[in-house]
């Protein structure tokens, strides 16, 4: 039997999460992004930014920041990274794998 599809908006901090446990409940879902990689807003940013909260209220529940950061505001690379490494670890494929789908300039419309 062929898992339901799901759409997700974004690929940042949350649509991420939204994923994984789309995924754990069965689901095959479908992320819509503007870009054509994950980080949402932090893969359009300069490098020189940071995180404008603590990175203690900019986390996923269930996967910590690595040890390496220890910044209250990481940097652009430090948050893609964990971006990316957070991706890697719970969807099991790489992240261009996600069945992310690029809607810039684009609609998307399912009858």
């Amino acid at each position: 039997m062929e898992k339901s599809r799901i759409a997700i908006v974004g690929a940042g901090i949350s649509g991420l999460h939204a994923c994984k446990y789309a995924m754990e409940k069965g689901f095959n879902p479908i992320v819509f992004e503007a870009t054509n990689s994950i980080g949402g807003v932090w893969s359009q940013t300069i490098e020189s930014a940071k995180l404008q909260t603590p990175l203690s209220y900019y986390r996923f529940s269930d996967f910590p920041w690595p040890p390496s950061v220890t910044e209250t505001f990481p940097n652009h690379n430090q948050v893609m990274e964990h971006l990316q490494a957070y991706a890697l670890h719970f969807q099991h494929r790489p992240p261009d794998k996600i069945h992310l789908h690029s809607c810039r300039n684009r609609i998307f419309l399912t009858l």
